[in-house]
């Protein structure tokens, strides 16, 4: 045994974790670890191993249960971002400038060595300490302050923060602050005041000093209370274009710095004098080269530094770039269109004036991804992109959302504006795109909502424009619908229902109504389709197309099918101790289709109450055969082993699978109403309706006819052959006791 079982796993002799594993084997005790293995080519993998033992009645093990699972890609993903972290890890410590990077709560995640240096504090001690424990206690508010607004639209990008080192006895230097795009924070040393009045005291004390400053790579200048220059180095000439032999000193500043220069530096000078605090600011210069400006003040005067930024501010504006456009159309991503619709509502709401929000969803987008790949689907989106933003110009916004969705914004649009533009953007949709030679025709479904006439808030708007798109999606796509009064009292009540859910279940509230179900030529009853209601404590008695939904979006849906399959089994039990052989058929969603543990809740159900599986009938949809067809598989061949037969509700009219005729064991097919209805006057549903009695008959399955509404479509079922009929002119749905009342008469 242990010979096989280790050639199996692929152990290698020796090893610690096989060691382990051999132990647990011998001594029968339970074992799990994750294990490096060689495959025959040599490759290497890696595997999850849980060893169980089985233990038997007289409480003796009898057998190892050894369970092996591939986490080859997980553990390489893992390694995959550790050397990523290395990577990272390695770049900061060689960095020259102090570098510190914050989570968003303001603890130190990652400090580099330069940055331990600087502090006094060892890396380790700064790693998971809070910033304020570096900043003086004069300071911490206005951090605290600079963190709630750092990287808010039109409020900061950027800040400084003045922080201590280890010992907290003495001003350390000047950080500078931005906000990344996870929300982390990146603090980078700047410079400080204290090393400008050591630059200037060197200046004023040996020239040795001031050739020093002369090879310094910054802009030097310093200047008195008056402004009239004391001292300029070599590299603040050459930023401002001043001769050599020139002489400065007694100039003012302002008169001897570049034109476009003058008014910052007065501004920033003026500025400095009053607060004496320092001021900064980046000027692009007619050659296009960023220079950051910094003014210190002091008690006689102040100190200027010119750096040029240009490499920085290009950096810093290529990850700007990348933080908002979405990067394969280069449209605005999610987060802007959010901040944008948040920014627009604002200043409507200042103003007085309106936003219109139209969301667009591509229809048939799917198509040509699973037709053609991803690679054309992608240039689909890039063409259809730069239609959307030639379309929208100067009038307002367009930003992608996710995949095939898109945002657009209109400022000041009354509604009327707001609609022409969404059927003008239908319009371009309707038009084909070529693309490798091939057109490409998809479609688009647009939801608007305005503000302030339906939408209190940006977030408002949003979602009621989204849940307008689905209306025209749901009503057939290639729609445009508003946002009226008829969807918020909808989602009000989706919401209401969405919070009830949960006690429904738990204190009985649903019930099954039942529907009769009779044989076509003789009207006997033959069977009962339960149909799932919920009593509403004030709303009173809902149909599934009010809250089934609700139930597959959220986590319930395996709750459904535990009180489903015990309803309906104590149902059948209590009929059948009455002697009915009638069987009764229960419809699952598509989410309850895929429910695996579906088999073994109608096995255990079926013993506890001696219920034969041939009295109950499970009823899916075309659709939900194709929401997860591996899943859907599993699901009804375990319940057509318990004896439960398999008809396929609403046939016709979803993806028309009639391979799963073949291939699934079905038993039944219920003739959707449209084509019992329309075949007296349309001749194609006629054709049709006898083109799948005949297909279902060649294959020996019950057809039932649904819908049926008069003598008239009643005759014409049995006409056609259907063995069964159902509809509202033979029996509408009825609660548990009045069905039971039609046990006792058999026709209808």
């Amino acid at each position: 045994m242990g010979k096989s079982i280790f050639r199996f796993l692929g152990c290698r002799r020796g090893d610690p974790v096989t060691r382990r594993l051999l132990k647990a084997l011998r001594e029968r005790a339970a074992y799990t670890c994750t294990l490096q293995s060689t495959r025959k080519d040599g490759s290497q993998y890696w595997s999850d191993i849980s060893l169980t033992p089985v233990i038997d009645e007289a409480n003796q093990s009898c057998v190892m249960v050894a369970l092996q699972r591939d986490v080859t890609s997980s553990v390489q993903g893992r390694h995959s971002l550790h050397t990523s972290y290395q990577i990272l890890k390695s770049v900061l410590d060689r960095a020259s400038d102090p570098i510190l990077i914050l989570d968003r709560h303001g603890i130190i995640k990652e400090a580099n060595t330069a940055a331990a240096k600087v502090m006094k504090t060892p890396g380790h001690v700064l790693r998971e300490a809070h910033i304020t424990q570096f900043v003086p206690a004069s300071f911490q508010r206005r951090l605290v302050w600079l963190a709630k607004r750092l990287g808010r639209r039109n409020v900061l990008n950027e800040a400084a923060v003045q922080l201590v080192d280890g010992s907290g006895r003495h001003m350390l230097t000047w950080w500078h602050l931005s906000r990344l795009d996870d929300g982390e924070i990146l603090c980078v040393k700047n410079g400080s005041p204290a090393q400008i009045r050591r630059k200037k005291a060197l200046v004023t004390s040996s020239p040795a000093a001031q050739a020093l400053l002369d090879h310094s790579s910054d802009g030097f200048i310093s200047a008195g209370n008056d402004g009239r220059i004391l001292f300029i180095n070599r590299e603040a000439r050459n930023i401002c274009h001043i001769a050599e032999e020139l002489p400065l000193k007694g100039l003012l500043v302002t008169e001897a710095v570049p034109d476009y220069l003058k008014s910052t530096i007065a501004e920033l000078q003026v500025k400095a004098m009053r607060s004496r605090r320092q001021q900064r600011e980046n000027h692009l210069s007619p050659n296009r080269r960023w220079l950051q400006l910094t003014i210190f003040p002091e008690a006689d005067g102040f100190n200027l530094i010119i750096k040029d930024v240009t490499l920085s501010q290009e950096y810093e504006a290529r990850l700007r770039e990348l933080a908002q456009e979405d990067s394969l159309t280069g449209l605005p991503n999610r987060r802007v269109s959010e901040d944008t619709a948040q920014m627009l509502v604002d200043e409507a709401r200042r103003t007085g004036g309106a936003v219109a929000a139209l969301f667009l969803d591509l229809d048939k987008f799917k198509e040509v991804n699973d037709s053609f790949g991803h690679v054309v689907g992608d240039q689909l989106l890039k063409s259809i992109s730069e239609k959307f933003r030639n379309a929208i110009r100067d009038a307002g916004f367009v930003g992608r959302l996710s995949g095939d969705e898109f945002l657009f914004l209109l400022p000041h649009a009354p509604i009327e504006t707001a609609r022409q533009f969404a059927e003008e953007i239908l319009g371009m949709l309707r038009e084909p795109f070529v693309l490798s030679g091939y057109e490409f025709h998809v479609g688009g479904s647009i939801g608007i909502a305005f503000y302030p006439d339906t939408a209190r808030s940006a977030e408002e708007l949003l979602v009621q424009a989204d849940a307008a798109m689905y209306e025209a999606k749901k009503e057939g796509g290639f729609l445009v619908r508003d946002y009226n009064l008829a969807l918020a009292e909808r989602d009000h009540l989706k919401n209401r229902l969405r919070r009830d859910l949960r006690s429904a279940i738990g204190t009985d509230q649903f019930c099954f109504y039942y529907q009769p179900i009779y044989d076509a030529s003789t009207r006997q009853l033959t069977g009962a389709e339960a149909l799932l209601r919920w009593r509403h404590p004030s709303l009173g008695l809902l149909a599934p197309g009010d809250f089934l939904s609700l139930i597959d979006e959220s986590a319930l849906g395996h709750f459904l099918n535990e009180w489903s399959v015990q309803a309906i089994t104590e149902q059948v039990a209590e009929w059948s101790r009455r002697n009915s052989t009638v069987p009764v058929s229960l419809n699952l969603s598509p989410r309850q289709l895929c429910d695996g543990k579906l088999p073994s809740l109608f096995s255990e159900a079926l013993k506890m109450r001696g219920v034969d599986g041939r009295k109950i009938v499970i009823e899916v949809t075309e659709d939900a055969l194709m929401t997860n067809v591996d899943m859907a598989a599993r699901v009804i061949s375990g319940l057509s082993l318990l004896g439960l037969s398999i008809a396929i509700d609403d046939f016709g009219t979803g993806y028309s699978t009639f391979g799963h005729l073949k291939t699934l064991p079905i038993d039944c097919v219920k003739i959707d109403k449209y084509f019992i209805q329309n075949s007296s006057f349309d001749a194609k549903s006629l054709l049709i309706t006898e083109a799948i009695v005949s297909l279902a008959k060649s294959l020996s399955l019950v057809v039932v006819a649904e819908g049926i509404e008069n003598s008239e479509q009643l005759e014409f079922a049995r006409e056609i052959g259907c063995d069964s009929v159902q509809g509202f002119w033979l029996g509408a749905p009825m609660p548990a006791a009045d069905f039971a009342a039609l046990l006792c008469c058999r026709v209808a």
